[in-house]
């Protein structure tokens, strides 16, 4: 499963019902290893 589509399945489950108005960020770790 692709990290988009994992992004997707998070967004759509149960889990994720209290996220309103963020923005997820799928870029493969990319902005953890510029911290």
């Amino acid at each position: 499963m692709t990290d988009i589509a994992r992004g997707i399945c998070f967004l759509a489950s149960d889990e994720a019902g209290f996220i309103t108005g963020q923005a997820l960020v799928v870029d493969g770790g990319i902005t953890f290893t510029n911290i």
